[in-house]
């Protein structure tokens, strides 16, 4: 449930942190940004589907998660921004599957 509250506020964060990274245009690329890791995660998992079992994955990809969020509070650039909310909605899109 963690995971589900940290990720739901990504979108907030992005429009906390879109005044540095040039306005309300910024968020929406962002959250475009998370939307699109979404759609490539599920595309990665339609092309290759995870082969383990779902509680040793559900650790790791929970973590996996963490990391990238924790990525996302770190950058410091829209281009670096871009990219982790990108991976972290690759992340989650993994961790729905499991």
């Amino acid at each position: 449930m963690a995971v589900a509250f940290s990720v739901a506020a990504l979108p907030i964060y992005a429009v906390a942190t879109a005044p540095a990274f040039g306005g309300a245009a910024a968020a929406g690329t962002l959250v475009a940004a998370y939307g699109i890791g979404n759609l490539l995660g599920s595309a990665g998992l339609m092309v290759r589907p995870l082969r383990r079992d779902a509680d040793p994955l559900m650790s790791s990809l929970a973590a996996l998660v963490a990391a990238t969020l924790l990525l996302v509070m770190l950058t410091p650039t829209l281009p670096t921004s871009l990219i982790a909310f990108c991976l972290a909605g690759v992340v989650l899109q993994l961790l729905s599957a499991a």
